[in-house]
């Protein structure tokens, strides 16, 4: 039951990791510290679940939004 509710957790990360990724007519650059720190929450809570395919794909992702942020500054 615990690892049905940290995968569903997880995906609700992922969720809010892509809203802050998308821009908008007022939002003009992606947010890749808060989509980083998302995607690393979501592979926390993968791991707690023992999906180890999606912790590893969260934290790939994450470590793109941290690369992505050094190309900035």
């Amino acid at each position: 039951m615990t690892s049905e509710k940290k995968i569903v957790e997880g995906n609700e990360c992922i969720l809010q990791a892509e809203k802050h990724l998308k821009t908008s007519f007022l939002k003009w650059k992606p947010d890749y510290d808060s989509a980083a720190l998302e995607y690393s929450k979501a592979a926390t809570c993968f791991k707690a679940a023992k999906v180890y395919g999606q912790c590893k794909d969260c934290l790939l992702k994450a470590a793109d939004c941290y690369t992505k942020k050094i190309r900035i500054l």
